[in-house]
């Protein structure tokens, strides 16, 4: 078996893992299964990723990463706060979907995994603050919002979302998720945006 990858072996990895873990959810993915899909050795698949566990992080923070360069090529943009926002709720939806594929709801019973979700997301939902932080800023600087504290109405748009979210995971917790259940949570955030946005612009 050839025990070489093409350059960016990191990246082959975390996609064939993806797909994977997409299909059959992290519990039933080993690490054969993904060294054979790649055409190497196991053992060389441990050159790179000591566990499944820390493949599946990386596999995470990747989706996270395209959500914040995102979200940072929306803030440069010129162009209305309130349309950043919008975007920024649409792409919201975008990746919570891409974490769904991943089956991250199926983990929420498997105590072993919470550090590992815990850790990413502690960090993903400061950069994700900041953003909101950033464009109600702006939006009241340009006398579009009218708000007295960015701080305090990002915190509490991203707690609300965070109930949107919690509803749905409830929802769908003993079914398979699908395009349809998906569309019903960007369907009740996207009216939240409208609802929101009536309430602070001028």
């Amino acid at each position: 078996m050839n025990n070489t990858l093409t350059p960016d072996k990191q990246t082959l990895i975390l996609d064939a893992a993806q797909m994977r873990f997409a299909h059959y959810g992290l519990g039933k993915v080993t690490m054969d299964e993904i060294a054979t899909d790649l055409g190497i050795s196991k053992a060389a698949l441990y050159y790179y990723f000591e566990t499944k566990e820390e493949i599946f992080r990386q596999v995470i923070a990747r989706e996270q990463d395209v959500f914040i360069n995102r979200i940072e090529a929306i803030l440069k943009r010129k162009s209305a706060a309130s349309e950043k926002l919008l975007d920024y709720f649409h792409q919201h939806v975008i990746l919570l979907d891409k974490l769904l594929n991943l089956k991250i709801i199926s983990l929420q019973a498997d105590t072993a995994l919470h550090p590992i979700i815990r850790e990413l997301f502690h960090t993903f939902r400061s950069k994700e603050l900041l953003f909101l932080e950033s464009i109600l800023s702006d939006g009241k600087a340009q006398k579009e919002f009218s708000l007295e504290s960015p701080e305090k109405t990002a915190s509490l748009l991203q707690h609300v979302l965070d109930g949107l979210r919690l509803r749905f995971f409830k929802t769908v917790k003993h079914q398979d998720i699908g395009e349809t259940e998906v569309k019903l949570l960007a369907h009740e955030i996207k009216l939240f945006s409208k609802i929101f946005l009536r309430g602070i612009s001028h």
